[in-house]
């Protein structure tokens, strides 16, 4: 069969244009380096796109960052971006069948894609790959304070003064995914392992969206952004472990426990990921105790409801082994808990 044909049946004219994997993960925690991965196996996607973080593509208007640098991008390409579709495939088949590189294989990253997750996978139906990229909070918080720090103030004076947001922020994004951790749409690979760990997370990568990634290409790549850097260092996702002192990464670990999952492989992280696996385990046994589902279960309002998820945000909840479902609808909503 030659490939023309074999690539008709993989990917249907029905799908043709349309994302067939969809990236999200922290800010400045990999998303670009796994993007270019993808474009090593011809995939093709703008920088950033953001629409499924809104219900509809009109909607996608009144983003004034995403919206706004997504128009940008294309106008420098020389094209328009035409948002009146009603309809996520109808913009998705616009925008890439306008653009200059017409393949058969296209994806959509954007970083906050994690932090919605549930909406994300309920607006791309026509997807069914979705890979999250996370990473530690020590070296996230690190990056992030590299970018914002002040011009008097040193990177780490920087994170110690944003700690607390900086944590609620990481929790948000790990609570907001956590109920897709063993979904078998959702891949979740760590960076660092990205960074120092290519072959094997390329042949998982590779499984997963049944591709072939160049390995010559992974490791002498170019990208196409200034903000990341051609090729791989391999000191980049151990800056903070270098700097940080050992009290102060104990104290952000602390406060970023619930998402011990995603700490990186040292020699901290067997304090905190025994109390995570236990919370994640109960969970579990109360989601079959209860006959509920892991995560999209949809109320009378439209909107979805992730048990695991509620669990898992809220540790007195888990503790009073109750129904998380009932809780919400008894008790939740009225104490203005978060459904998901």
């Amino acid at each position: 069969m030659k490939i023309e044909n074999i690539k008709k049946f993989l990917y249907p004219s029905k799908h043709k244009y349309l994302p067939s994997v969809i990236i999200g993960g922290y800010e400045r925690g990999g998303t670009t380096l796994l993007s270019d991965w993808l474009r090593s196996s011809d995939y093709f996607s703008y920088f950033e796109i953001g629409v499924l973080l809104h219900e509809d593509p009109i909607s996608f208007e009144k983003d004034d960052v995403y919206f706004k640098n997504f128009k940008t991008e294309l106008e420098n390409k020389g094209l328009n971006l035409d948002i009146s579709f009603k309809s996520f495939e109808s913009f998705y088949r616009s925008i890439f069948f306008d653009s200059q590189n017409k393949r058969s294989l296209f994806f959509d990253k954007t970083p906050k894609y994690m932090e919605n997750l549930g909406n994300v996978i309920e607006r791309a139906k026509f997807c069914d790959k979705f890979l999250i990229i996370s990473r530690d909070p020590r070296c996230v918080f690190y990056s992030w304070s590299k970018r914002q720090k002040r011009k008097s103030e040193t990177i780490t004076e920087c994170l110690h003064r944003n700690l607390k947001t900086y944590s609620e922020r990481y929790l948000e994004y790990y609570l907001s995914s956590i109920s897709f951790i063993e979904d078998e749409r959702v891949l979740f690979i760590k960076y660092e392992d990205l960074c120092l760990d290519h072959i094997c997370i390329k042949q998982k990568i590779e499984r997963f969206l049944s591709i072939d990634i160049e390995t010559t290409q992974i490791f002498e790549r170019e990208t196409y952004y200034d903000n990341v850097k051609s090729g791989f260092d391999y000191n980049k996702p151990f800056e903070a472990l270098e700097d940080l002192s050992d009290d102060f990464q104990i104290q952000i670990l602390q406060k970023t426990k619930q998402a011990a999952i995603f700490f990186h492989n040292d020699k901290y992280k067997p304090q905190f990921i025994d109390g995570w696996s236990k919370d994640y385990i109960k969970a579990k046994k109360l989601i079959k105790k209860f006959d509920l589902k892991e995560h999209s279960m949809k109320l009378d309002n439209g909107f979805y409801f992730d048990p695991i998820g509620y669990y898992l945000r809220y540790p007195d909840i888990l503790g009073k082994n109750v129904d998380a479902f009932k809780h919400f609808e008894l008790h939740g909503i009225k104490e203005g808990r978060i459904r998901r």
